[in-house]
């Protein structure tokens, strides 16, 4: 995380037994060490209540073959009310690949924000 917060220039969390979060902008992000890597978790947005059948449409189209997700997870949260994205990377990783697979991370969940922000204003308008 040293490497990475002087790459980009901001404070980042040092791991707290194993664990770390972050916020760039408006996408919040969580890093977990595992037993057989890292796994990243972000919550991506609320699921419009107006809407629901649209959105779980599209989580499943962008999770077919990881085609609109770059191989991250889209899934519901516990309660069900927010989209989340998730990537589990399962070997001991050098540092470059795990900027790169974050980077990607951090776009996706960006991307998905807007996609299910955009949903929301269909629905509304």
């Amino acid at each position: 995380m040293q490497q990475l917060s002087e790459e980009l220039e901001i404070s980042l969390p040092d791991f707290v037994n194993g664990n770390a979060a972050f916020r760039l902008g408006n996408v919040s992000i969580d890093i977990r060490n595992t037993s057989s890597g890292c796994f990243f978790h972000s919550l991506v947005h609320p699921v419009p209540s107006s809407h629901k059948e649209e959105v779980y449409m599209r989580a499943m189209q962008g999770n077919l073959l990881g085609q609109g997700t770059g191989g991250n997870v889209l899934a519901l949260d516990e309660s069900g009310k927010f989209l989340t994205l998730s990537r589990d990377l399962y070997q001991p990783t050098e540092y470059l690949f795990f900027r790169e697979t974050l980077e990607e991370f951090f776009n996706y969940v960006r991307y998905w924000k807007e996609e299910i922000a955009r949903i929301a204003a269909e629905s509304s308008g």
